[in-house]
């Protein structure tokens, strides 16, 4: 495509400069040559003999809201954040293996911004109208029992529907960057401040209509990704679950002798609490480099992109086979296509997914006789 691309512009250049003077067609040929070599440049992919990695620009913004200007520097933040990252297969290096070269370098351009006043003071109102009150959470109470925590947190508590607070956030925040944008938010300290998880009720399993969204250990401080290139991090959100940052009174929480280093709530960052105050930027720092850059922003994929070849006009092909050992079951009627169609096509274009194809494929098991 790119030689053809290539071979139409120069057509089109030489049909233009036959009708024009001599002077004219030389300065014509001289733009068409200009303009080949800046196109070239643009469709460069492919060299013979040559592993070509593509290198791509990526803009990373770091918005505070709710920290004060002393309270978290710059500095701290950006000076643990990659300048570049390669991503690699990671299936592979579990059996010591490199894995194939993935052909991509990402490299990074921060920045880190605070919003003002009014912005922060629509925002937390906004989390105050769309939260549900409730009791507090299993790990919150855990926390409040605890010998070291700074206060006990007291119910009523604010449930807030997660993407309900992301989508607030990409349509207010106006920001002329482009990229991806990480948020840091703190609550706490205002005379407003509420008790608060995060919450995502309406998604129940698609087979038991279960819905884990409900249950304690689903409880959250962050979120996003569900429909912008944003991901919030709430630290006066909490605790919860699945960090274990609800355990302040001891740091080994596996009894390796070795402490397992969590982001506690903010207000352990305090002298004498869990963790030292000048410790808050720095700890923003890693978040965004092992969570957001690593796992959300540009992650290293588990398989090979390139082990599901692409079928015709490019279209991805989901085949699913299920092996089967009871000739009394189908395993295929267990699977819905129209489901499995509509979540791996979640955030692609339709025409580049087909819809997947469901075959059972029967294995029978042969044991040998048992001996005596």
């Amino acid at each position: 495509m790119p030689a053809r691309g290539l071979t139409l512009f120069g057509a089109a250049a030489l049909v233009v400069a036959v009708s024009l003077s001599p002077h004219a067609q030389s300065t014509a040929a001289t733009a068409a040559t200009a303009a080949r070599a800046s196109l070239a440049r643009s469709l460069h992919g492919l060299e013979p003999g040559e592993f070509v990695v593509q290198e791509q620009r990526v803009p990373i913004e770091i918005v505070l809201i709710g920290f004060g200007n002393q309270q978290v520097k710059t500095r701290d933040v950006l000076d643990g954040l990659p300048k570049s990252y390669r991503p690699v297969v990671r299936y592979p290096q579990l059996y010591g293996l490199n894995g194939r070269d993935l052909g991509l370098e990402y490299d990074f351009k921060y920045s880190v911004e605070r919003r003002d006043p009014m912005f922060e003071r629509q925002f937390f109102d906004y989390l105050s109208r769309i939260g549900r009150e409730g009791p507090p959470t299993l790990y919150q109470e855990a926390y409040s029992a605890q010998d070291r925590g700074v206060l006990d947190i007291d119910g009523p508590i604010l449930y807030v529907d997660a993407p309900r607070v992301e989508h607030w956030l990409a349509s207010h925040d106006r920001s002329q960057r482009t990229g991806y944008r990480v948020y840091f938010i703190n609550w706490y300290g205002r005379r407003d401040f509420r008790f608060h998880v995060y919450t995502k009720t309406d998604d129940p399993d698609p087979d038991t209509k279960f819905n884990f969204g409900e249950e304690p250990q689903t409880a959250m401080n962050s979120w996003g990704g569900s429909e912008s290139r944003t991901w919030f991090y709430d630290f006066s959100a909490g605790p919860e679950w699945n960090t274990s940052n609800w355990v302040v009174d001891f740091d080994d929480l596996d009894g390796d002798g070795v402490e397992d280093y969590r982001m506690p709530p903010i207000w352990e960052y305090a002298a004498g609490a869990y963790r030292a105050p000048a410790r808050l930027g720095a700890d923003m720092g890693l978040l965004t480099r092992y969570v957001a850059i690593n796992l959300l922003f540009t992650t290293s994929p588990l398989y090979d992109p390139l082990v599901t070849a692409p079928g015709p006009g490019g279209r991805k092909v989901a085949d699913l086979t299920m092996f089967e050992d009871d000739p009394a079951s189908t395993g295929a009627d267990s699977i819905n296509p129209a489901f499995a169609s509509s979540r791996t096509t979640s955030g692609r274009p339709a025409s580049m997914m087909s819809v997947p194809s469901i075959r059972a494929r029967r294995t029978h098991s042969r044991r040998s006789p048992r001996r005596t």
